[in-house]
């Protein structure tokens, strides 16, 4: 057993070193045809754990039915080995998250229809995912730099730097990213250190909440059926009243920005 683990410590590190290389200069058709299956398998695991997400906003929600969150029009999905590289401007913000196959979903953080703006759940449609962030472009730098930049999955107490790396990796392994023209663009990363305090920890216990519901609304309701609806694991269908207002209270602050 201790032989099999050092072995995969040793596979994750010489594999995301090998791909920082890749990120730099671009790789080719063939060589993300070559990567193993067993080596995108550890570069998943160590993109981090499944997380619910922290909350998801009423505006995300589909009108017609509210216990079905939009799905941008702008996403895009790439694997690594199974799909071109992204195609990005550099004059748009993107939000992206890996998904629990490895997959990195990538959509502009734009309005679109009654959505006044893209949120991670409207990528993941709510669903557990790993890391996850905004892609903006630093002209000094002439890359499109990866964040941890969610209050819905980025900040999670779990969350460590090797899992942001891991997420650059697994895009670069895609094939990175291009622009219009096809042209390469570099990627880097910003590490943001996670929220870890008394409250954030009590929301945690209780995600997803529902924020900006209508007065009126049922948010309570919505959450016992949304969270059985999705199926989560280790999440209560039930929270009291006040734990709905004062973690919602909380949170404001934080989560405009989000």
């Amino acid at each position: 057993m201790k032989r099999r683990t050092t072995a995969s410590v040793l596979l994750g590190t010489v594999l995301l070193a090998a791909l920082a290389s890749c990120s730099s200069q671009g790789p080719s058709t063939a060589q993300r045809a070559a990567l193993p299956e067993r080596a995108i398998a550890a570069l998943v695991q160590r993109a981090g754990r499944l997380e619910v997400p922290r909350y998801v906003k009423y505006r995300e929600l589909d009108p017609s039915d509210r216990m079905r969150v939009l799905r941008s029009p702008t996403l895009q999905r790439v694997r690594a080995g199974r799909s071109g590289p992204a195609v990005l401007r550099r004059d748009r913000t993107y939000l992206y998250s890996v998904t629990a196959r490895g997959s990195v979903l990538i959509a502009e953080k734009a309005s679109f229809g009654t959505n006044s703006e893209c949120g991670h759940p409207n990528l993941t449609g709510a669903q557990p995912a790993r890391i996850s962030g905004e892609l903006n472009y630093d002209a000094k730098r002439g890359a499109f730099v990866m964040d941890n930049d969610s209050g819905r999955y980025g900040f999670q107490p779990s969350r460590r730097r090797e899992n942001l790396e891991a997420a650059r990796a697994l895009l670069a392994a895609a094939g990175g990213v291009r622009d219009g023209l096809g042209r390469r663009i570099p990627l880097a990363t910003r590490w943001i250190k996670p929220w870890n305090n008394a409250k954030m920890r009590r929301w945690d216990r209780v995600r997803p909440l529902l924020k900006g519901a209508p007065q009126g609304f049922d948010a309570i309701a919505w959450r016992r059926a949304f969270v059985a609806q999705m199926g989560y694991r280790d999440v209560p269908l039930s929270i009291e009243a006040h734990t709905v207002s004062e973690l919602t209270a909380s949170a404001s602050a934080t989560a405009a920005a989000h």
